[in-house]
């Protein structure tokens, strides 16, 4: 009768926003810290990090601020040259992805800012 037709047009379509909301919010937020690829498939993306930042720093300052990344690295076997975090969009509605991606935003912020002196002024 079609319904699984008309099923995967509509969750086609939820997911195409979804990857729009992501890739529009992170290229105004992101740019220079981050590059998330766009892709045809599947309901995950990639960013690449700036090459100061680590992934593993990056996704455990993210987590503390409960945005869930992961680093490249933990998809590979053998080590990779590869410095970014797999992204993934499927399961989250484009109010909150926007939300998590000017999170993520400033916590790459925080992490690319030169370390506070403190002590006393000479």
């Amino acid at each position: 009768e079609g319904h699984f037709a008309t099923h995967i047009r509509r969750m086609r379509r939820i997911y195409q926003e979804r990857h729009a909301a992501l890739l529009d919010t992170a290229g105004r937020h992101l740019a220079g810290a981050l590059e998330v690829m766009p892709t045809d498939s599947g309901l995950h993306t990639i960013g690449h990090l700036a090459p100061d930042l680590s992934e593993l720093a990056v996704a455990a300052a993210a987590d503390r601020q409960r945005i869930t990344v992961s680093p490249i690295a933990r998809f590979s076997i053998e080590p990779t040259p590869v410095n970014g975090l797999v992204l993934g969009f499927g399961g989250v509605a484009p109010p909150a992805i926007r939300a998590g991606v000017e999170t993520l935003a400033r916590v790459l912020d925080e992490m690319q800012r030169p370390p506070r002196r403190i002590g006393m002024a000479d």
